[in-house]
């Protein structure tokens, strides 16, 4: 995956922005952007944490689970 935000489909998109961003397209934009310009799978995990810490993200979250999916397959 060279660009998440090519390789987020309609549906999740809006899974990813009414789930883990409360409804915030900026918040999501400003975040995929940022996830996108990381050059190493460690830095996009450590910026996925600060994230799911700051908006209180459950581990268990099926959108969560599938935004750290997307994050791990641009670094593979």
């Amino acid at each position: 995956i060279p660009d998440l935000k090519s390789a987020i489909g309609i549906n999740d998109k809006f899974l990813f922005v009414n789930e883990l961003f409360g409804g915030s397209m900026e918040k999501y934009n400003k975040s995929i952007e940022n996830l996108n310009d990381l050059k190493t799978l460690n830095g996009a995990l450590i910026y996925l944490n600060e994230l799911k810490i700051e908006l209180q993200w459950n581990s268990s979250n099926e959108a969560y689970q599938k935004l750290k999916d997307l994050v791990s397959r641009k670094f593979e």
